[in-house]
């Protein structure tokens, strides 16, 4: 996508350049633009406005994106400390699992769950709710709350994974590409042949601007990836905390898990 939004809009100006140079260097009204302006600004007018939509629809999504991130990290947090009331058994399998669901989200799950939930994640989604049922005859109010929580840890982690995915289609990107590359093209033919040198300056500027927004609007549907991505940071801070808390709480034992969130044999 970046080389294609580079390669589309410079090889524009290039060609609208060197019209200009070949075809306007002998009229002798060169030095003045061509109506073709008044054509070009409505074009320019309508494809702004459409990058303007697909930027505000882009920075929604990752708003939204950043949020459910947050979101699943407290209700990790939120389960394990539901689980310090669970009997010794439970408890310890429960926060033990936690840990581990934690680490395989930052290490194996961040970045990949673009079209479907990491495995790796999966199995210990699914093992959090292992030693619930263990709990509904005992406790059937701390099950309830238990399961609750788990429900809204498994809605924030697909939440947080749909965003993962650009939301504007594809024939968008191509219109607004296509419309800026024609009025940045034609901009560059009507600028005058002679004595020109701050026109080119502008229509170069021109140019970069509207690269570095299309591919702005990019990063900002791709949350998880680019030089804006947004970092498991909130997932990382709860991993530490709970990871410290079942260190305290059992000693004597380890999540099930490696550092990266690999069960262990």
């Amino acid at each position: 996508m970046v080389v294609i939004v580079i390669v589309v809009l410079v090889a524009a100006l290039a060609c609208g350049l060197t019209a200009n140079l070949v075809l306007r260097r002998r009229d002798e009204d060169a030095e003045q633009g061509a109506s073709v302006k008044d054509v070009l600004s409505p074009i320019m007018t309508l494809a702004v406005i459409f990058l303007a939509f697909v930027l505000v629809q882009g920075s929604t999504s990752f708003g939204h994106a950043r949020d459910a991130a947050s979101a699943e990290a407290d209700a990790v947090d939120d389960i394990f400390e539901l689980a310090d009331y669970a009997p010794g058994a439970q408890r310890e399998q429960i926060q033990g699992v936690l840990v581990c669901y934690a680490r395989a989200v930052i290490h194996q799950g961040w970045g990949n769950e673009s079209n479907s939930l990491s495995p790796a994640v999966n199995t210990w989604s699914s093992a959090i709710r292992t030693p619930f049922p263990a709990l509904k005859t005992s406790d059937s109010s701390l099950f309830g709350m238990l399961v609750t929580a788990d429900q809204k840890r498994a809605e924030e982690r697909t939440n947080r994974v749909d965003e993962a995915t650009a939301d504007t289609p594809a024939a968008v990107y191509a219109f607004v590409l296509v419309a800026l590359a024609i009025a940045v093209a034609g901009y560059a033919f009507t600028i005058p042949a002679r004595r020109n040198s701050r026109n080119i300056t502008a229509v170069v500027l021109l140019t970069a601007i509207l690269i570095g927004a299309i591919l702005l609007v990019r990063d900002l549907e791709l949350p998880y990836s680019g030089p804006i991505s947004i970092q498991p940071t909130a997932m990382e801070r709860t991993e530490q905390d709970i990871a410290g808390d079942f260190a305290t709480a059992f000693p004597a034992s380890s999540p099930p898990c490696d550092d990266v969130g690999q069960r262990l044999p």
